[in-house]
């Protein structure tokens, strides 16, 4: 048995009270734990569910040299309280499970461009508020972070 969030999206989406409500759901597009293309799907039916309108799927890039990061499609409309609401799914191009440490610097890009939009709303190409090559940490404990993830998917799989 599993449970969707078809309820908490529908829930906020229906009592949100925050103006220009944005949602954010990011996949890794070689991900095989949380497939890009299911999540997609999901939100397609849950912007459907609540009348908000889909724009087209288009490219978004890392960097001054315009690699090609992955892509965007967004939902937009008004929510039950008249509140506008977005929801943005985006894949970042070569990332597994784990985006931000399979491709640190477009997800540094991709949250700080959602976290900060411009004067035209959510870019996600843009460089404007990041660094194209961050400094990246080595991970420390990682074998046993994953270990640890394993072990409560196993645990959560089987109840």
């Amino acid at each position: 048995m599993y449970n969707t969030t078809n309820d908490f999206f529908q829930y906020v989406i229906q009592n949100v009270k925050t103006p220009n409500f944005r949602f954010l759901v990011y996949n890794g597009d070689v991900d095989t734990a949380c497939n890009y293309l299911g999540d997609s799907w999901f939100i397609r039916d849950v912007a459907k569910e609540n009348n908000l309108k889909p724009e087209d799927r288009i490219p978004w890039f890392f960097s001054e040299n315009n690699q090609l990061a992955g892509f965007v499609q967004r939902y937009t409309g008004k929510g039950g309280q008249g509140i506008k609401v977005s929801v943005d799914v985006l894949t970042v191009k070569g990332a597994g499970h784990m985006v931000p440490n399979d491709r640190p610097g477009p997800s540094v890009q991709m949250i700080t461009n959602f976290l900060f939009p411009g004067a035209n709303g959510v870019n996600y190409t843009s460089t404007a508020h990041t660094n194209p090559q961050p400094d990246v940490a080595p991970m420390k404990a990682a074998a046993g972070l994953t270990l640890l993830s394993a072990i409560i998917s196993l645990i959560a799989a089987n109840q």
